[in-house]
């Protein structure tokens, strides 16, 4: 770990010197001449972009109409990391399938979960984020690391498979760093299941076996394969938007207070890796209130609770 942080430093030093100095930054030679560091330094410029320039501390703000204009770059960016995907449309899903397929979410939790078998904890998450990724190009045609992570999440959430409990709150919702570089993507890599070329998941040369193994760790086969085909339809926008909206709804309900588009915004804009997103459309109320009402049919988040007084 001290030699990525000692490259990112050096990093940042850099690309912030260069913004001083008015050069024009062209954010996607930094992420190709920087490439074990993608996320970090997007993160970093994503926060730089928006810091005016020491020589322009002293002249008039910025007119609020450009806001749109910022957006547009803003996603342009986040675009060249993550893959064309992220600039989808939105799209619905069927509130029927939701509802039954909450049913069949819940009746699986409620089962005793079955013994791990003899397989290490890497190996066998290594196998169903493979078997998600692919899954999800089955969908869409292709999968990004984003909607990979952002599944995997929401499918650990949905049936308890104690496999991707290292996620942390980082800038794109929940982010579990090792599975990019310490197990699910590079041991499926090294077993032939996914190939990987930028943000991309490509099917590997032995994707066709990953299935034996993910089966065996998914707890029911059809019930996660419906669930992961469900949030695939999902733009990554969406993904985003719906994984973190669970990680705030499941420390509202901790809590004990009520969860709504409102209380969740709230929650965000005082929650330091995240408050940016206020800005974000795909954070508006009304798509936080549609993934709110998905995941409760789905049965993802819980039931709403009682207010307290």
């Amino acid at each position: 770990m001290k030699e990525p942080n000692k490259t990112f430093v050096e990093a940042r030093r850099k690309l912030m010197l260069e913004y001083e100095q008015g050069a024009e930054i062209e954010i996607s030679q930094w992420l190709s001449r920087y490439p074990m560091i993608r996320d970090e330094l997007l993160d970093y410029w994503t926060w730089l972009r928006r810091t005016p320039r020491l020589d322009t501390l002293r002249t008039v703000a910025a007119d609020p109409r450009d806001f749109v204009a910022k957006e547009a770059l803003h996603r342009a960016v986040e675009a060249i990391s993550l893959g064309a995907a992220w600039l989808d449309d939105a799209v619905d899903v069927d509130k029927n399938t939701e509802i039954s397929l909450g049913r069949r979410v819940a009746a699986l939790r409620a089962t005793p979960r079955p013994t791990a078998g003899v397989a290490k904890p890497a190996f066998r998450k290594a196998a169903v984020y493979a078997w998600v990724a692919l899954k999800i190009a089955d969908e869409r045609g292709s999968a990004t690391r984003l909607s990979a992570q952002k599944v995997s999440h929401l499918l650990e959430r949905a049936l308890d498979l104690h496999l991707f409990e290292d996620h942390k709150k980082m800038r794109l919702g929940p982010y579990d760093s090792s599975a990019r570089y310490r197990d699910a993507e590079p041991i499926a890599e090294k077993q032939g299941w996914l190939a990987i070329q930028g943000t991309t998941l490509m099917p590997g040369a032995s994707s066709a076996k990953v299935n034996e193994y993910a089966r065996r760790y998914v707890r029911d086969n059809r019930v996660a394969q419906d669930l992961v085909q469900v949030l695939a339809k999902l733009s990554d926008a969406q993904l985003e938007t719906w994984a973190t909206v669970e990680w705030v709804t499941r420390d509202l309900v901790a809590e004990r207070r009520r969860f709504d588009a409102a209380s969740i915004r709230d929650r965000l804009s005082r929650t330091p890796a995240w408050s940016l997103k206020l800005e974000k459309p795909n954070f508006a109320p009304s798509f936080i209130t549609q993934a709110i009402e998905s995941m409760l049919r789905l049965r993802i988040i819980a039931a709403l609770p009682e207010p307290t007084l």
